[in-house]
């Protein structure tokens, strides 16, 4: 009985072996029947194995292979070839090993979409980056299903298994080589021409136009690629125009209708008043302006705002800012200091004497580099009596009352007593101690000082 039941089990086992080998034949067949359809080879696998299809397939190299129940990943396999800078990508997907890797201060170069940058883990050049991993090629390689790997020239996507399938496997050969046309499809020029004025992704949009811009610098293109961003419906884009317009009257009122704006962001207006800063107001800007220094919605552009208008240099502009700085946050009253000592004028004086009492310590300090300019000695010399703190505040206040004592041209100061000379310096710009005279800037009693 016992001999019967091992003949039965080891019949039952070569069946099984038989059927297995019969099997993986019928593949083999199927799956030579689906390559030869495809004008793909059949390189028959070893110890059972499938095999896989080789050959070119609508010009690009690929295989088609399948991974056996005993890999972590089974499923069908298709690699292939990248001919353009996608070849320089290293592109795999995020995993606990790369989480780790980054810990130890590997870097991942993001590509700026939070999408694909939280899914995929890269490496190489920013050139090839940005130009193979356009909205086209992320958008098809964030679909499920089709998680990619790319090495050393080669994208292996892996999908289930196909291997009763090979009606399938043409399906999705098309697909993968969808996504590798999308990732070589255009040269590299064009590739970053179209990535800067229609990529979906700002950093995208912006990090193209610096590669173009260290790429042919002055060019032709970068003339072009300005025109089409000046015209751009994004403000930020079409601030990044202007930068890149050769008409600098073209350049200011592109900066114009973006700066002046109240739709704008916040950020776009600012990056567009920043430059409209560097080029320099014009009078017209006077009242746009002021609108921007009082109501902008981020405190960096209404102090741009309030920089930009000292540089008209009209006195009539220092009685307001003397009136909204009070209202205003440390950083517009920091910058209300600024404009009023380049203004100047005595009513900038009294802001700025204000100043030197404000609560925050940015103020203070700007408020006494300011006195330095335009201020006297009264106005700065508590801050260093005796019972003055050390710190920045010190140092500015002394550094003021060096350089008013030089303007004014003072040879000997104690206590608020100035002695003026009104002799000629000597060729180093000295005062002659003898020749000092009490002068318009002397205390009562200057001249007792003297005698």
């Amino acid at each position: 009985m016992l001999v019967l039941l091992m003949a039965c089990f080891m019949t039952a086992i070569v069946l099984t072996l038989m059927s297995a080998r019969r099997q993986v034949a019928a593949n083999r067949r199927r799956w030579m029947a689906a390559g030869k359809r495809m004008s793909l080879t059949f390189n028959p696998g070893t110890a059972g194995r499938l095999g896989e299809l080789t050959g070119n397939w609508c010009g690009r190299d690929v295989t088609i292979r399948h991974v056996p129940d005993g890999n972590p990943s089974p499923g069908t396999e298709f690699t292939v070839g990248l001919k353009g800078l996608a070849s320089r990508i290293s592109l795999k997907t995020e995993s606990l090993a790369t989480g780790l890797v980054k810990t130890v201060g590997v870097t991942d170069p993001e590509v700026g979409d939070p999408e694909f940058d939280k899914r995929f883990y890269l490496q190489g050049s920013q050139e090839a980056l940005l130009t193979a991993l356009g909205a086209d090629a992320r958008a098809k390689l964030n679909r499920p299903g089709l998680p990619p790997v790319i090495e050393d020239g080669w994208m292996t996507l892996r999908v289930a298994d196909l291997v009763t399938h090979p009606d399938q496997l043409q399906k999705f050969l098309r697909r993968a080589t969808a996504v590798a046309d999308s990732l070589d499809e255009l040269p590299p020029d064009e590739a970053l021409f179209r990535n800067a004025t229609g990529d979906p992704v700002w950093e995208v949009r912006r990090r193209s136009v610096s590669e173009l811009q260290h790429r042919h610098p002055g060019s032709p293109l970068t003339a072009q690629l300005g025109d089409a961003l000046a015209d751009d419906r994004h403000p930020r884009a079409r601030v990044l125009g202007a930068t890149l317009l050769r008409d600098g009257e073209r350049a200011r009122e592109v900066l114009r209708s973006v700066a002046f704006d109240a739709n704008a962001p916040g950020e776009a207006r600012l990056d567009g008043l920043l430059l409209l800063e560097d080029l320099g107001p014009e009078e017209d800007d006077a009242d746009a302006l002021w609108v921007v220094a009082q109501k902008g919605r981020l405190d960096a552009l209404r102090a741009c705002a309030v920089r930009t208008i000292a540089q008209l240099g009209r006195p009539l502009d220092v009685p307001r800012l003397i009136r909204a700085s009070s209202m205003e946050t440390p950083i517009v009253r920091v910058a209300a200091c600024q404009a009023v000592t380049a203004i100047g004028g005595p009513d900038a004086r009294e802001l700025l004497v204000e100043g030197v009492t404000d609560p925050d310590p940015d103020v203070r300090l700007a408020a006494v580099q300011g006195l330095e300019q335009i201020g006297v000695l009264e106005d700065v010399e508590l801050l260093v009596g005796p019972g003055s703190k050390r710190g920045d505040l010190a140092v500015a206040a002394n550094a003021a009352m060096v350089a008013i004592r030089k303007r004014a041209g003072v040879d000997r100061a104690e206590h608020g007593r100035l002695a003026v000379s009104d002799a000629e310096p000597d060729a180093e710009g000295r005062l002659s101690p003898e020749a000092g005279e009490p002068g318009a800037l002397s205390a009562p009693g200057a001249a007792k000082t003297k005698a």
